[in-house]
C-alpha cells in the first residue's frame, strides 16, 4: 500500500504529491486571491 499526500484548499486548489516548498507557497497564495463574487438571491 502506498500514500500520496493531497493538499485541498477552500475547495480551489488541489495539489496531489509532494511539491517543492517555493511552489506550494505561490499556488496557495494564488488560490487565497479574491474568489469570485458568489451569487446572490
Amino acid at each position: 500500500m502506498r500514500g500520496v499526500p493531497k493538499t485541498i484548499l477552500n475547495d480551489r486548489l488541489f495539489i496531489d504529491g509532494a511539491v517543492p516548498e517555493p511552489d506550494l507557497v505561490a499556488a496557495v497564495s494564488q488560490a487565497a486571491g479574491p474568489a469570485a463574487p458568489e451569487a446572490r438571491t
